[in-house]
């Protein structure tokens, strides 16, 4: 992690973080599980984009849980 990894926890104090993705994002899936968002829900026929109905996963993850995976980082 680096200094901007760090600003919604950081400099905003948000408590949780989240991101709702199309469930067929593959790309932003990785993007967000690499990060260490966990899966909270997946959401299905939750979003209605040209007409068509698609699933919805929403990540997630904590300060406290951020703040674990950086150990040497003072909170």
């Amino acid at each position: 992690m680096n200094a901007d990894d760090t600003l919604g926890f950081d400099r905003f104090a948000f408590h949780r973080i989240f991101a709702r993705l199309d469930a067929k994002n593959i790309g932003s899936i990785g993007v967000v599980e690499r990060l260490g968002l966990r899966r909270e829900a997946h959401l299905i026929e939750n979003d209605r984009f040209n007409g068509i109905w698609g699933d919805e996963y929403v990540y997630a993850v904590l300060s406290r849980e951020w703040a674990s995976k950086a150990p040497n980082r003072a909170r």
